[in-house]
């Protein structure tokens, strides 16, 4: 198992406000190795010690597994958490990769195909590959976004 604890990973701040940080994918998994990522247990499945941030339940196990950025980086999967501030607008994106995402806090808002879609706390979004989407937040509070890229296969 891999547990990457977000006061430990970089908070990069974007120049629209938003602030993202990475879990798993290329920046995560950086974090994750710079560090000192420690193992957390087996998985057979894979042939091998998966390394995580910080200590596992019952303390921390030996040492980090050599690769584990790129084994990480190459999986097809981002995760990250966005905090999106009140009266922010994110300039227009395109993903080569699915967007899911978890709205944990406030609403957000998407200008998609001329449309304004609205997601609150307790919703869940899809934005398929290639399609241009501008995220907003017209709202008084911060809005909390977990959020996927996932390649498809």
């Amino acid at each position: 198992m891999l547990v990457m604890k977000y006061s430990e990973l970089e908070h990069r701040l974007r120049p629209d406000g938003v602030e993202m940080t990475e879990f798993f994918g290329a920046a995560g998994a950086a974090a994750g190795a710079a560090s000192g990522a420690v193992s957390g247990g087996t998985d057979s499945g894979a042939g091998g010690t998966l390394a995580g941030a910080g200590s596992g339940a019952g303390g921390s196990a030996g040492g980090a597994l050599a690769g584990a950025s790129g084994a990480l980086a190459g999986a097809g999967v981002q995760m990250g958490l966005g905090v999106f501030p009140p009266g922010m607008e994110a300039p227009p994106a395109i993903h080569s990769e699915d967007e899911y995402a978890f709205v944990l806090s406030g609403t957000v808002k998407a200008r998609v195909n001329g449309a304004v879609c609205v997601a609150e706390a307790g919703s869940a979004t899809f934005i398929p590959a290639g399609e241009e989407h501008v995220s907003f937040n017209d709202g008084p509070e911060e809005c909390r976004v977990v959020w996927m890229l996932v390649a498809r296969r």
